[in-house]
């Protein structure tokens, strides 16, 4: 009886002391990456632009020349969009990701097969690096960012109120 408890009690030792090995990870085959959203306010009591009224309900950004439209949510009075999910190559350790549209909607009362629809309100945005505007923001576009490969990154964007008198200038097409 003693032997087999100490047969027992041996593997239950063995078992829980395993090695972890990195030849049984398997290499990741997808990264989601979203978005954190900083909305930016003209310092030093300037009023360089107007705000128009409404909540955001989702963001577009084209990201490597692929255009995504995602919903955005509050949380603890921060805005983060939902992730975009995107296959990895094999190998890669990290990934350069060119950023060259961001710009936050409100959906207006009539839903929309395709986005932005024609009753949609573009709130903020992250202005152009050709723009007047380029100066209130750390990042403008066109924005390079290198990603690391890891299962989720969040990018930090800074946006300011959409000008849509300036739209030519504000943000690249």
């Amino acid at each position: 009886m003693k032997k087999l408890l100490g047969f027992i009690f041996l593997t239950i030792i063995m078992l829980a002391c395993g090695k972890d090995s990195t030849d049984d990870m398997q290499p990741l085959e997808y990264r989601e990456l979203s978005f954190s959203i900083m909305p930016v306010t003209a310092g030093g009591g300037l009023k360089d632009w107007e705000c128009q009224q409404g909540e955001a309900d989702y963001l577009q950004v084209v990201l490597n020349d692929q255009e995504y439209y995602l919903d955005v949510f509050r949380l603890n009075g921060f805005l983060y969009s939902e992730p975009i999910r995107d296959k990895l190559e094999t190998g890669s350790d990290s990934i350069l990701c060119r950023i060259s549209r961001f710009i936050l909607w409100s959906a207006g009362r009539e839903p929309e097969a395709i986005l932005p629809g024609s009753d949609d309100t573009a709130l903020m945005g992250t202005p152009d690096q050709e723009s007047y505007f380029s100066q209130y923001v750390v990042n403008s576009l066109t924005y390079m960012v290198m990603i690391p490969v890891t299962e989720h990154f969040s990018i930090p964007m800074e946006v300011i109120c959409y000008q849509p008198d300036t739209s030519a200038i504000y943000l690249s097409r």
